[in-house]
């Protein structure tokens, strides 16, 4: 049996340093630069240890949708 798509997930590699993320609406791993390793670093130790992880994932894309429209936070 196969396991559910899930929404959202990050993979990382420490010793490459090197990161990922998909999101099942685009369907594919998306591989980021490397200087974006801490802050999805950051991003995956929130989400892992959240109580609530769904929330947590929500309220990060507001704040990155507003980012990139270049609204103030």
């Amino acid at each position: 049996m196969e396991k559910p798509t899930p929404d959202f997930a990050i993979f990382q590699n420490d010793r490459a340093r090197v990161s990922g993320v998909w999101v099942k609406e685009v369907g594919e791993w998306q591989v980021c630069p490397e200087r974006d390793f801490d802050a999805l670093e950051v991003i995956a130790t929130m989400l892992r240890k959240s109580p609530s992880p769904e929330v947590t994932r929500m309220r990060l894309a507001k704040v990155i949708a507003k980012i990139r429209e270049g609204s103030d936070l």
